[in-house]
């Protein structure tokens, strides 16, 4: 009986870390998409204000996540 409860445990344990994995990525992807709506919509001027290139953006929203 000890076993099974054991098992349980580890099974629930499992699914509780694949469940904070999905939800982390899910966060991650979430803050991208906002950072590159954000870039995206500032001019050229704005941009070069702050030291980016239009086609910079992409890696700029991946380096918001990366931190």
């Amino acid at each position: 009986m000890a076993a099974i409860a054991t098992k349980a445990h580890v099974g629930s344990g499992f699914f509780s870390r694949l469940a904070a994995a999905i939800t982390s990525r899910w966060q991650e992807r979430a803050e991208y998409d906002r950072t590159l709506n954000e870039l995206r919509n500032l001019s050229d001027r704005e941009l070069d204000d702050i030291g980016i290139s239009r086609f910079d953006i992409q890696a700029v929203a991946r380096g918001a996540v990366k931190r």
